[in-house]
Formats: C-alpha cells, structure tokens, sequence
C-alpha cells in the first residue's frame, strides 16, 4: 500500500507539474512579443510612383490662371470658326438656312448644361442687353428691299420668314439661358449678308456688327468654360479652386469682350494716325465741319428746317475743329490703357456714346445701335466698377483691341473730309411731268446703301468727282484739290454694266412700294431703323406724293462743291450732272 501511494503520488506530482509548466507556456504566448533591437537597417519602403504628366501637375497648381487662359483660347478659336464660315456661307447662300437650323439646335442642346454663372453679374446682364437688342431689331428691321435675285431668295426665304420670329423667341429666351443669345446674333448676320445678295446693293456692317458678335463672343466664352471644365475633370487635374477659376475666366473673357468692341475705336483712330498726309495730318488738316454742309445737302440734319441754327456747330468748328479732332482721336489710341480699369472702360465708353449722339446732332450719321451697346457695357460694368483685375489677366484685352481685326469685323473709320462731292441720287418722275428727289429712307433696309453707291455700283459716266456723298477719300492731295474745288474728275465710257444693275434695282424697289401702299397711295418708309436717318422735313412733298403716280426714276449724279456763307447760308455749285431714266411703267 505504501508502495503503491508513494507511486499514485509520485505520478499525481509529475503530471501536475507538465500542467505548470503548460499554463506557463501558453501565458508566455499571450504576452507581447518586445521587438529586439537589431544594428541592421531595415529595407527602405518602395513610394508609389507618380505618372502624372508635367504639364498636368502644372496646370493643377496653377489652375485659376491656365483654366482662364484656355477658356480665353477656346473662344478666340471659336470665333475664327465663325468668321472662315461666315465668309463661306456669304458666297454659298443655299447653306444659310440650314446654318441657322444648326446654331437654333446647338443652342438648344446647350441651353441644359450651360447657365448662367452668378460670379460676375456684369456676364449675365451684358448677354441679356445684347440678346434683347438683337430680338428687337429683328422685329423692327422686318424684310423691306427689292428682290432682284429672285433664285437666291427663294434659298433664303425662310430665314426672314419663320427664322425672324425664332430670332425674337430666342431672345426672350436667352434671359433664361445663355446659349440661346447666339440665336438672334446669327439671324441678323445671316439676314443682312442674305439683304446684299438679294437686292444686288451691298450694304455696310459698321452701324451693326459690333453688337452681334459681341454676343457670339460672350456665349462662345460660356461654352468655352465648359469645355475647359469637361476637359480638366477627362484628365484629372486636380487642386481646381472652381469659384476662383470660374471667376477669373469670366471677368477675362467679358473684358476681352469688351475689348473687341473697343477695337472698332482703337482702329479708327489707327486709321486716321496712318493716312497718307502723316500721323498728324487728320488733327490739323482734316475740315470735319464739312460733313454738316453734306448733311444738310443730303437731307439728313436733324435741325434741318432752321438752316441758323443748323449753321451755329459749323462755324463754331471752324475755330475748335483742330481741338476736337485732336480730343477724339487721342480718346480713340488710349483705350488700349481704358481697358485695363473697369471704371476707366465707363467713362470712355459714357464719353463714345456722347460723341455719336454730338455726330448724330450735327450730321444726322445715326450709330444709335452703338449708343445703345455703349450705356449696356456701362450699365453692366457699374455692377463691378469697385472690382481690381488680377493683375495675371489685365493686360490681356490689350490684345484684343490690336489684334481682332484679323479674325472680327472691325471699323476701320479713317479718312479726309472735303467739300468736293458727288451725290448720288434718284428722282421720281410722275404722270404729269413733276420731279421729286426720292430721301433715302424710301430704300428701307437698303438705305444705307445711298451714303456710298459709287463703292457698291461705280461711276457709271465720266466726269465727275471720285469722292462719295460725304465728299471722303483717303488721301491728302484729294483733300486739298476738292477743298479747292479743283478735284480730278473720272474718265472713260459709260459703264452699261452698271447702269444695267442700277434699273434692275430700282424696278425691283418700285415694285415692292406698290405692293405696300395704303388706300391713299402712301407708305411711311421712315420709321425704320436707317443707319442714315433722312430728315422728313427735306422731303415733305415725296412723302405726300401718291407713289401710284410714279412712272419714271431718272438717276442722277452730282459732281458739286458745296458752301456756306452768312450772305448765302448753305450753297450748292454743281460742277457736272448726268441723268438716265428708268421706265417702271
């Protein structure tokens, strides 16, 4: 038994001691491990590589910048765009139609993505002016010219049709949504390019253009933004403050906006500084009064009907001529400086729109299109008038100003005024033998037409004065010679070709004016938006002429020099006139 139990024991100890010596174990296990310090250097960790492009780590630093840039860049390209197919829809008239179906199309697709952005209120309220004026002139500008090129216009029909009212609906539309401030802008292009290859009378851009593309450059700038944006995000870059890049590439694209308009007065005063007499030349030279004497000639002076008071500005500039051309011209160079200060584009801009109401008063030359641009520009820049341009984009619009004559239509107003002129002009001839001299409102859209109609038909006799009606040309010996009264005259055969487009015209405008006459064998031609506003004053006996009584148009020329004097008041000393009539029926 004591053997036994000593063994039972013996084993009882051993097994509990594999027991302690398991517990020990595992409680050794559950205990950290404590790293040991080691002299070998552990292996480097293995960075993730970075295969972002250079020029996209750039971009994202420097995003508010590069996306104003390349917002600015995709614009300036569109309207390159613009002008190559501008210029190619002006020789393929058959594509005009579907262009402006395209541009309603675009805008409309468009119109959900793109709105307007509320970081520069002046963007917003500049598009709207611009797009209403636009809509408006498209209802007031209604289709009113002869239809000489009856195949052309029956490929362009239904642009003044269905495509003007589209054009107004757009315009109301564009308060909403930017992209369809285009709309109305391409109908008027198209409307007007379409008026010269119907009628055969090429018509001027300079009273209108600035306004319609200054829309397509604004809206061309909210989808270049978007595209920009779209484009940054298909790449990745990131680090893009967007408020700070939307803010930076609206500001610079409407200054450059801006800019392009400024261009016309910048290229104006360029025009004058390069004429051939010397940069100076046109300040000390230049007789600008005379365009009052071929105003009141042509009928257009609206203080026409007190010749006195008419004659005040003119003798009063014959002592402050010099001054005042010097004033406008130096105006016209600084605003490559004007542009750079949004209080300074104010009160250049205020003091433009006082120079064309002063031309307005003293000539009857109506830029009223301009002046109402001009107090839009100031009316939306007073909403940043306290705003500092960064100084990154500030000298950008400079720029634009030299430089948008090579892809925009810009005024190039330069050139000498002379009191030598030949005035072009119709003469309705009646039943009974009696003569009345035709205003030029009568022409409606295409009465602008008559300020320049040896540009558009040439001087079919010779001679006469190589001037126009406005006695301008472009060189300094001209100048002198009709100033003089001394002026060469043109030489060579009568031009048949000229004549010939001539009748074909003036038929053509007849047989639109019967068509339009009242009861009483009238039509009130002049509430029409004319770029050259004849005075009805002038030309009371036409107006209340029965037009049914017209059976003739003779078409005359004057070679005259013109005068005035306080013994004679305004005079007239025609020095050649031909004469050739046109049957209507």
């Amino acid at each position: 038994m004591k053997y036994n139990s000593a063994k039972k024991i013996k084993g009882t100890g051993s097994q509990s001691c594999s027991l302690e010596k398991k517990d020990e174990t595992r409680a050794e296990q559950a205990l950290p491990v404590k790293a040991v310090p080691s002299s070998l250097p552990l292996p480097p960790q293995r960075e993730e590589e970075d295969n972002t492009h250079p020029f996209i780590r750039y971009c994202a630093e420097k995003s508010p910048e590069i996306f104003a840039f390349a917002s600015l860049a995709l614009t300036t390209l569109a309207c390159i765009m613009y002008r190559h197919i501008s210029d190619k829809l002006y020789t393929h008239p058959q594509y005009m139609v579907p262009a402006f179906i395209l541009t309603f199309t675009t805008a409309v697709a468009m119109a959900f993505p793109i709105r307007y952005e509320e970081d520069i209120p002046a963007y917003r309220i500049l598009c709207r002016a611009i797009a209403t004026i636009m809509g408006v002139y498209a209802f007031i500008y209604y289709p009113a010219f002869p239809i000489v090129e009856t195949g052309i216009y029956a490929k362009v029909a239904p642009l003044y049709s269905i495509g003007r009212w589209v054009a107004i609906a757009c315009a109301a539309a564009a308060w909403i949504r930017p992209s369809f401030v285009m709309v109305p802008c391409i109908y008027v292009i198209l409307m007007k390019d379409a008026l010269r290859l119907v009628s055969t009378i090429i018509i001027g851009r300079t009273d209108y253009i600035p306004l319609p593309e200054m829309g397509l450059f604004l809206c061309f700038g909210l989808f270049a933004i978007f595209a920009v944006r779209l484009g940054m995000r298909l790449l990745k870059i990131g680090n893009v403050n967007r408020e700070e890049s939307t803010h930076n590439a609206l500001l610079l694209i409407f200054l450059c906006a801006i800019a392009v308009h400024f261009a016309n007065y910048f290229m104006s005063g360029w025009a004058k500084i390069i004429l051939d007499g010397g940069p100076l030349s046109w300040v000390l030279e230049n007789r600008t009064n005379y365009l009052i004497i071929s105003g009141h000639f042509l009928g257009t002076l609206p203080f026409g009907a007190w010749p006195s008071i008419s004659a005040l500005p003119y003798k009063l500039m014959q002592h402050i001529g010099v001054l005042l051309n010097a004033v406008t011209i130096i105006a016209q160079l600084l605003t490559i400086f004007a542009i750079t200060r949004v209080r300074s584009i104010i009160a250049f801009t205020l003091f433009f729109d006082l120079m064309h109401i002063s031309i307005f008063l003293l000539t009857g030359v109506n830029f009223w299109l301009w002046i109402i641009l001009n107090f839009s520009i100031v009316g939306s820049c007073v909403t940043i008038r306290d705003l500092e341009i960064p100084k990154s984009i500030r000298y950008i619009p400079i720029a634009f100003i030299v430089l948008s004559v090579k892809f925009l239509h810009i005024a190039e107003l330069g050139w000498y005024d002379s009191r030598a002129v030949t005035d072009f002009h119709f003469v309705a001839v009646t039943d009974t033998g009696k003569e009345y001299r035709v205003p030029s409102n009568y022409f409606y859209g295409v009465s602008y037409a008559f300020y320049y109609l040896s540009d558009v038909i040439g001087t079919p006799d010779s001679g006469h004065f190589h001037n126009g009606p406005w006695g301008s040309n472009w060189s300094i010996k001209t100048m002198h010679a009709g100033n003089d009264c001394k002026l060469a005259v043109s030489d060579g055969p009568v031009d048949e070709q000229a004549l010939n487009k001539v009748g074909n015209f003036i038929r053509a405008q007849h047989a639109y004016i019967m068509s339009h006459l009242d009861s009483d064998g009238r039509i009130n031609y002049d509430f029409y938006p004319h770029h050259h506003f004849t005075n009805p004053w002038y030309y009371q006996d036409f107006k209340a002429l029965d037009k049914r009584t017209i059976v003739a148009y003779k078409y005359v020329l004057e070679s005259a020099c013109l005068d005035y004097n306080d013994q004679e008041g305004y005079k007239k000393t025609v020095m050649h006139k031909t004469e050739h009539l046109f049957n209507v029926r």
